[in-house]
């Protein structure tokens, strides 16, 4: 069985809808849905965000459904310069970019600890991707057809991290120091758990935006656990009253978000249904 992991709705519904013969479960916060994409048995996952709900929806398509390979579908915020909205990075390794030694003068990268096949405890800069995965999605990419304009599809390093980066210099810092083509909240964590327990990965990432700029002030607009419905509305129309502007923000994001949630899931099934 091939496990299929999305962080939000955007990123799943598009597999979603290509299930034939779904069941559908919820563990814990994690939707499930099992079935088969085209005679593939799959197991798609809406784990939610962040590492730690990624950590946990990779380990439970490990135990309780036994996946032999795991593809993360999803979206990111470009670090290199050449990649726009809608183009897709496939990654070669992750990193953790926010693990390591931070001092009053510096941070120093190590990556997470854990322990080697002899028990010896290892810090683990990076996680790679099964070359022949990527070798796969890559010439898959490369003769697919998608609806709109065929978007620019690059390999190589991803960056994982806990916060949104709308950072120009941030996003320089991450680009220098890891050479990475795009930065998000889950792959990482998704390549740890799998990378535990030799299980083949693969992440697919497609730009939503440039990690440069901030499109909207998501905090503001959030809804909070042990928030109700009522307050949360009340204080997103306070904010969009305040700040007009940010409507037309809010629309060009929703927007950006479904066209890169839908690019990266038709490489992602066009793998699965020809490849895996």
């Amino acid at each position: 069985m091939i496990g299929i992991i999305g962080a939000i709705a955007d990123e799943v519904n598009p597999i979603k809808e290509h299930i034939e013969k779904v069941e559908i479960a919820k563990y814990g916060a994690v939707q499930v849905y099992q079935g088969f994409l085209g005679e593939r048995k799959v197991v798609l996952a809406q784990s939610g965000i962040g590492k730690v709900a990624a950590a946990a929806a990779t380990q439970l398509l490990v135990d309780r459904f036994e996946v032999k390979s795991i593809v993360f579908s999803g979206i990111a915020g470009s670090l290199d310069p050449s990649l726009k909205v809608g183009d897709i990075a496939i990654a070669t390794e992750l990193y953790e970019y926010d693990v390591g030694m931070l001092t009053s003068e510096d941070f120093t990268h190590t990556g997470s600890g854990g322990y080697d096949e002899t028990n010896r405890l290892k810090f683990f800069k990076s996680y790679r991707c099964d070359p022949q995965l990527v070798e796969v999605a890559f010439k898959a990419s490369e003769t697919l057809d998608f609806p709109k304009e065929k978007p620019k599809i690059l390999k190589g390093p991803i960056v994982t991290g806990s916060q949104i980066i709308y950072s120009k210099e941030v996003k320089e810092w991450l680009h220098k120091n890891f050479n990475a083509l795009a930065v998000e909240m889950e792959g990482a964590a998704v390549a740890q758990v799998a990378s535990m327990h030799n299980i083949p990965f693969l992440i697919i990432r497609s730009i939503s935006d440039t990690a440069d700029s901030p499109q909207i002030n998501l905090s503001k607009i959030a809804p909070y656990a042990g928030e109700s419905t009522f307050t949360t509305l009340k204080r997103t129309l306070k904010f969009l009253a305040l700040n007009p502007t940010a409507i037309l923000d809010l629309i060009k994001l929703n927007k950006d978000i479904k066209l890169s949630a839908q690019n990266a899931s038709n490489l992602m099934l066009n793998i699965i249904e020809s490849s895996l």
